[in-house]
C-alpha cells in the first residue's frame, strides 16, 4: 500500500493552505476561456535567464508551493500592468479624487501650517 498522497492533491492542498489572500484564485477561474483566449493559451518558449534570477524564482516557488514558471509569468504580467509603485500611486490618486472630506482636511492643515 502506497502512503504517498496523489500529486494533484498535494498541489491543491498547497494552493489552498498557502494562498496569500482569499481573493487570490486560480488565474482565469470563473471566466470563460472564450472571453480571454490569449490569457488561457500557454505558449512554449525557450528563454535564457541569469543563474541568480532562476535561483530566486525557484527558491520562492518552493516556499510558496507553486511552480517557478507560474511565478515568472506573474512577474511578467505585473510588469506589463505597471510596477507596484505606479499602481499604488494610481489607486491613491483615485481615492483622493473621490474623497470630498480629504479636501476639507487638507484645507484645515494648510490653514494651520500657514499661520
Amino acid at each position: 500500500m502506497n502512503n504517498k498522497p496523489e500529486p494533484d492533491f498535494d498541489r491543491l492542498t498547497r494552493r489552498t493552505l498557502f494562498r496569500k489572500s482569499e481573493s487570490e484564485t486560480i488565474p482565469g477561474a470563473g471566466r470563460s476561456a472564450a472571453e480571454e483566449p490569449l490569457k488561457h493559451t500557454k505558449v512554449k518558449a525557450t528563454l535564457n535567464f541569469d543563474g541568480d534570477v532562476m535561483d530566486y524564482f525557484k527558491k520562492k516557488a518552493r516556499k510558496e508551493g507553486r511552480s517557478y514558471q507560474m511565478l515568472i509569468n506573474d512577474a511578467l504580467r505585473e510588469h506589463i500592468r505597471g510596477n507596484n509603485v505606479e499602481l499604488l500611486a494610481k489607486m491613491i490618486g483615485e481615492r483622493i479624487l473621490t474623497d470630498s472630506s480629504f479636501y476639507e482636511r487638507l484645507k484645515e492643515q494648510l490653514k494651520i501650517k500657514g499661520d
